[in-house]
């Protein structure tokens, strides 16, 4: 009787542990093909205008020759940077990033950073406003990596900011459970993220549904910054309402 009794409780661990392994292989199978469909989506959007725009030239080569480069070019680069976002985090999962610190004026170069945007947020009607402060923050940080974080923030923000809104850039210290930090701000005035959506953003090819005005992305350049972010031993808040804004907070350990 103990016996069969054993055997009867093995019998059920093997079958739950089966259950289990099928749920989980089901479960990665549905990733996978999410994550296919997604990557197949934004690649085709750009391919087709491609596609389209040199039908067009060759058909009314007069017509497009002046504007049609350039929208090729401009959606050729969309289809790169998709391509060195995917890279990037593939490269991060295997463990094949490195960081290539340097010692320097972080506050600096983020501010450098944020003025390269200016002419765009000039163009789009926005007022991007960087806050200048006399004080140096030096500190070691990968200023590739750091690049990638503020230009994926601050395209978020002119993205989501509607003509005649603003975007505020601030870098400053301070103190995080009893450890001085870097922090970096990315404030707009935009039309928010809707509170269900917050704790999404940071996921690979999410996008904020919005029914009215869905701009276009790939839902790619949060998730990066967040993986660089975490790379760099930092952390990220965001702090929407919608309709008023939404603050990006980057905080980076002084000294990594």
């Amino acid at each position: 009787a103990c016996i069969l009794f054993i055997v009867i409780l093995f019998m059920k661990d093997k079958s739950r542990f089966e259950k289990a392994e099928a749920e989980k292989l089901r479960k990665i199978d549905e990733a996978k093909t999410k994550l296919f469909t997604n990557v197949s989506h934004e690649f085709r959007t750009p391919l087709t205008v491609i596609n389209g725009m040199a039908e067009q030239m060759e058909k009314h080569p007069e017509k497009w020759m002046e504007t049609g480069p350039e929208k090729i070019k401009t959606q050729s680069q969309i289809l790169l940077r998709l391509v060195n976002q995917m890279l990037h985090i593939a490269k991060i999962e295997a463990d094949e990033m490195p960081l290539n610190l340097i010692q320097g004026d972080i506050r600096k170069f983020v501010y450098y950073l944020s003025e390269s945007f200016q002419s765009l947020a000039e163009n789009m009607g926005i007022e991007l406003i960087v806050s200048r402060q006399k004080e140096a923050i030096f500190t070691d940080y990968d200023p590739d990596k750091l690049m990638h974080i503020i230009s994926n923030l601050l395209s978020n923000a002119l993205k989501f900011t509607p003509a005649g809104g603003c975007v505020y850039v601030d870098v400053d210290n301070a103190i995080e459970e009893k450890k001085e930090v870097v922090k970096i701000t990315v404030r707009d005035t935009g039309r928010g993220i809707p509170t269900e959506s917050v704790e999404k953003i940071f996921e690979r090819f999410y996008q904020v549904p919005d029914k009215n005005d869905q701009t276009p992305g790939t839902g790619l350049g949060l998730a990066l910054t967040f993986e660089l972010i975490k790379l760099m031993k930092g952390d990220i808040r965001v702090n929407s309402e919608k309709g008023k804004g939404t603050e990006f907070t980057v905080l980076l350990p002084v000294n990594v």
